[in-house]
């Protein structure tokens, strides 16, 4: 190379540190060393808080019901009466329970969404269950580029916030999580419409994070909304795809949520034994209490389903291992209200009333995770008390009476048999 040929290439090496560097812009490090830093933990604290936004799926009420508890429904509810009299007569359960779940929700649980959704059969008295696109957002002109060439200071602070928003991929998972959380609080609050918006909101965003970046967290987020939605192949896929892409060691919790979805993809498609292998799994191995609730609850539910079609000795010895169950759960966790809730629904199952009502009442004072599991708690407890009532002796029917007394005052019931919640 030439003396000349060296001379052109550092002129044209000074006219580009000029560029990005102008005379006197040393006296700007300081400030703009800051700020870049700043941009950068800020782009990975918010990584950080994204990523440890824990997701779960929320536990159920208990649908199986002893078949008393079905005949004291029907037999309770004058129109339900008067519609299956004939059945009632001649003690048809098996119409009975085929109706059951469907009029339970709404007529016993009071659910408000499903009473709007069907107040044309309510209003008609017909209790015989039968066997768009969202607006375009406005596209913002884009503001014309300024000829002259920015500054140092401002090509530097451009910088930081490149950094900031680069982000903007995993504020995609930040609103399916916000989004879902939100749904997850208003279905416990039994506004199910709302929560079914939010949930909806909560799939596309997961979708768009998931084609965006794709990661085990986005994966579980989507098959959680999917699962949420009862999209259960779809559901099953995003789980396994979670589990395909791997969790590190901090995501105990994820892919313990991921599992438990998966179970609920299962059992969404009829695959019973497998998702009751999982949820055994999960009941008697999660660190991860929200996990562990739903696979208790769930668990339950299937054991009870099956439990029903089981002869008498067969269905004693399943129970009775259900029961051992949640007595580890609660020997782990006594103030949990929701396995005071599951034993007392296994106690009725089990024909041990006085049993059943005071684990109803332990979960009525400890607290239960949604709405509708406590009314069908308040169910319980109401049925246990009036069948115990009519069998005891007057000594302990009068003390049972006057402890329900207390408690219906202290809960704000009407009387002892109808709590707030329930309709005249």
């Amino acid at each position: 190379m030439s003396k000349k040929d060296i001379e052109a290439v550092l002129a044209r090496g000074v006219d580009l540190l000029d560029r990005f560097l102008p005379l006197k812009s040393w006296i700007y490090f300081p400030v703009l060393n800051a700020v870049c830093v700043w941009a950068v933990r800020r782009v990975f604290d918010y990584r950080e808080r994204i990523l440890a936004w824990q997701v779960w799926l929320d536990p159920e009420f208990v649908r199986t019901k002893p078949d008393e508890f079905v005949l004291d429904f029907f037999h309770g509810h004058a129109a339900l009466r008067r519609e299956y009299a004939a059945e009632l007569d001649r003690g048809d359960l098996r119409v009975l329970r085929a109706a059951f779940p469907a009029l339970y929700s709404v007529v016993g649980l009071g659910d408000a969404f499903l009473q709007a959704l069907f107040k044309t059969e309510l209003e008609a008295a017909d209790y015989r269950p039968d066997q768009g696109p969202g607006r375009p957002r406005a596209v913002h002109p884009s503001r014309s580029m300024r000829r002259r060439r920015p500054g140092f200071a401002a090509r530097a602070v451009a910088l930081a916030l490149v950094l900031v928003f680069s982000v903007s991929c995993l504020t995609h998972l930040a609103r399916a999580k916000r989004h879902y959380a939100a749904a997850q609080e208003l279905a416990r609050a039994s506004q199910a419409g709302q929560a079914v918006a939010h949930m909806k909101r909560a799939l596309e965003e997961a979708v768009r994070e998931c084609r965006r970046r794709p990661s085990s967290q986005s994966f579980t987020v989507r098959g959680l909304a999917e699962a949420s939605l009862s999209r259960w192949r779809e559901a099953e896929a995003s789980f396994l795809q979670a589990f395909a892409l791997g969790f590190t060691d901090g995501e105990a919790w994820a892919s313990d949520s991921a599992l438990a979805g998966l179970a609920a993809s299962f059992e969404g498609l009829g695959l019973e034994t497998p998702a009751l292998r999982i949820w055994a799994q999960l009941a008697d191995k999660s660190d991860f209490k929200p996990a562990l609730l739903v696979a208790a609850e769930r668990r339950t539910n299937l054991v009870l389903a099956r439990a029903v079609a089981l002869d008498p000795d067969e269905k004693s010895r399943t129970l009775a291992a259900l029961l051992k169950t949640l007595d580890r759960l609660l020997d782990r966790d006594f103030a949990c209200g929701l396995y005071h809730y599951l034993h007392a629904q296994v106690d009725g199952h089990i024909g041990d009333l006085r049993r059943s009502y005071e684990e109803s009442v332990m979960a009525h004072e400890l607290g239960l995770p949604s709405e509708k599991i406590g009314r069908d708690n308040d169910n319980q407890l109401v049925y246990c008390y009036v069948r115990l009532c009519a069998s005891l002796l007057p000594a302990d029917r009068d003390a049972l009476a006057a402890a329900q007394a207390r408690w219906a005052a202290k809960w704000g019931w009407r009387d002892d048999r109808t709590p707030a919640w329930k309709k005249e």
